[in-house]
């Protein structure tokens, strides 16, 4: 029965670590993809 413990834990811990750093970027990616496009858009009006 501890093993089955250990092994649920394990795969939880698994699909949580994902998510966690998914969602703890997810404000990190949408500044630099906006800064991106921004950039883009930029170059392309100077052009």
């Amino acid at each position: 029965m501890s093993s089955l413990g250990q092994l649920v834990a394990g795969i939880a811990h698994e699909i949580n670590n994902p998510v966690n750093f998914i969602y703890g970027n997810i404000g990190y990616a949408d500044t630099y993809a906006n800064d991106l496009f921004k950039g883009a858009n930029a170059s392309r009006s100077a052009s």
